[in-house]
């Protein structure tokens, strides 16, 4: 695929992603904070990320560090919190003006726009330095757009620039496969990849991958699903049958509770430097 169809066919991408998104919007602004337990907005859940994206800070030195799909800001006011509003500017990029409108902290500036739009200059002046940062966005992109977004957001940075991000994805081939089909079962396009699989990715797209780092999983209670993703009972009911006949009781990804069930998104974090 040549670059002219490649940046085509993820812009077509972004766009059923971002129609996606808007289909989440029940749970945007102030209830993203309680939504699947509140693990967005839970200090200690995002520390290891925090930690790391700080420590990576304090040695690459950047002007600017931009939070890619930054929803409500809080990795960011996190971030500020720890003292990295007084060594580099923090700026939000997210599609959703909900998600935008939360957490008005003044050490943090934000834009509205897409990734396949985005443009170095709207984030940084010529000359300066920046960090990029995201949590739980790659897998919106599916399958087949994965390794054009990576190459997308290659091109932003320049070499020895950092880009850490925390993103679902599997060791288990079984394990995937399964969480992938209860995202096909309520009808989103969201893929999540396994984790060597994604490592090359970003190798191929023009990233070292300095280092892999375990974050919390996040548990989708089935309620919660519901709500995200305007699912009835009886929708709910059918995906657990489905799923519990396809792939059986998973303990560390799919469960049966007294409720309906809960299934288990592992994360990790990767620290990589464009070269």
């Amino acid at each position: 695929m040549n670059k002219h169809n490649n940046t085509s066919a993820l812009v077509a991408q972004e766009a059923a992603a971002l129609q996606e998104y808007s289909r989440e919007c029940a749970v945007h602004g102030a209830e993203w904070d309680r939504v699947h337990g509140g693990y967005f907005s839970n200090p200690t859940l995002v520390t290891p990320l925090a930690k790391l994206i700080c420590a990576t800070a304090e040695r690459a030195k950047p002007q600017v560090i931009a939070d890619l799909g930054g929803g409500t800001g809080f990795l960011l006011h996190e971030l500020a919190r720890r003292g990295l509003a007084t060594q580099a500017r923090l700026v939000n990029f997210d599609y959703s003006a909900e998600q935008l409108s939360q957490r008005h902290d003044p050490r943090v500036s934000r834009i509205q726009g897409t990734l396949t739009s985005l443009r170095r200059r709207q984030l940084a002046e010529k000359e300066e330095a920046v960090l990029f940062v995201m949590r739980s966005v790659l897998h919106f992109f599916g399958r087949e757009s994965l390794t054009p977004i990576l190459q997308k957001l290659r091109r932003l940075m320049q070499p020895g620039e950092y880009f850490i991000h925390q993103t679902a994805c599997f060791e288990d081939a079984r394990e995937a496969a399964c969480l992938n089909r209860l995202h096909a079962l309520m009808n989103t396009d969201k893929w999540f990849p396994l984790r060597a699989g994604l490592c090359m990715a970003l190798v191929e797209a023009g990233w070292q991958v300095e280092a892999m780092t375990a974050a919390p999983a996040l548990p989708l209670d089935s309620l919660g699903l519901a709500r995200r993703y305007a699912l009835s009972a009886a929708r709910l009911k059918q995906i657990h049958a489905t799923l519990t006949k396809e792939c059986g009781e998973c303990p560390k990804v799919f469960e049966t509770t007294p409720r309906g069930f809960t299934a288990f998104l592992p994360y990790t974090i990767f620290t990589c430097v464009a070269v």
